[in-house]
């Protein structure tokens, strides 16, 4: 019996020291996401206050960090990634953009990689929700100009990277192809700008955010325990039945 119950409980052990290693190394993942955030909304602070000297720097100086902070994910999270720091790069300190879409272009940034995190407030669906009430508006009010149009696009624009991170390629797809036809010259303006919200209602937003995986980690270990303990109670009543059995048989 001791050595049944020595098993079980090694094994016990191992699972728990599995759980707390593999806990271990997504709190380190969390808190890179978080510093991660931390260096895009200060980038992002620089330019919407227009030190962009500042801000180029800051970007600079902790693009390896990112790079590195992105080593988990897929390649096609990374190039995206890759590609908005680039463009912020490249545009940042040039005079002839517009400050306007210097900040759209910082905020983006922040989104995307606010959208690689697990939470359950993402920026991106914030983001969404007001282009779909922009686009709400829009229809509900007839206001189909040109302004309210471009204001939608621009929107869209800085939403897009996010969204092709936190999206199926499917709904990413259906989606982008209803906003690359919401032409402002379009004749068929009004049918359009119908058609892609109607698209984008049909996203259920909830969906597409990931559960914690910690909870995941959480339910392993509580059925293991479960097992654990299950298979001791069953060696416990077996060990008391063959005890009892002896107690009953005739001394010889």
């Amino acid at each position: 019996m001791k050595k049944m119950m020595t098993k079980y409980m090694t094994s016990f052990i191992f699972v728990l020291s599995i759980i707390f290693i593999v806990l271990g190394s997504k709190q380190i993942l969390m808190t890179q996401e978080k510093e991660s955030s931390s260096v895009s909304y200060t980038y992002e602070r620089y330019v919407t206050e227009q030190q962009y000297s500042l801000a180029e720097q800051w970007l600079s100086t902790y693009t390896e960090e990112i790079d590195s902070m992105m080593y988990t994910e897929n390649q096609q999270v990374q190039a995206i990634i890759n590609e908005l720091i680039s463009h912020n790069l490249d545009t940042v300190m040039r005079d002839d953009v517009p400050a306007s879409y210097k900040v759209n272009a910082a905020r983006s940034l922040v989104i995307a990689l606010d959208a690689i995190k697990q939470h359950d407030d993402p920026l991106w669906m914030k983001s969404k929700q007001a282009l779909d009430k922009s686009l709400q508006s829009v229809i509900e009010t007839g206001n189909y100009s040109s302004e309210r149009l471009e204001d939608i696009l621009t929107h869209w624009q800085m939403l897009q990277p996010a969204l092709q991170i936190v999206l199926s390629e499917e709904d990413f797809s259906a989606l982008n192809e209803g906003f690359s036809q919401l032409n402002v010259e379009s004749v068929n303006a009004v049918q359009n700008t119908k058609a892609v919200f109607k698209q984008s209602q049909l996203i259920d937003v909830q969906t597409t955010t990931q559960g914690d995986p910690l909870s995941f980690y959480w339910i392993i270990l509580m059925v293991g325990g479960a097992i654990i303990v299950t298979l001791s109670y069953v060696a416990w009543r077996k060990y008391k039945a063959e005890k009892k059995r002896k107690q009953k048989q005739p001394f010889n």
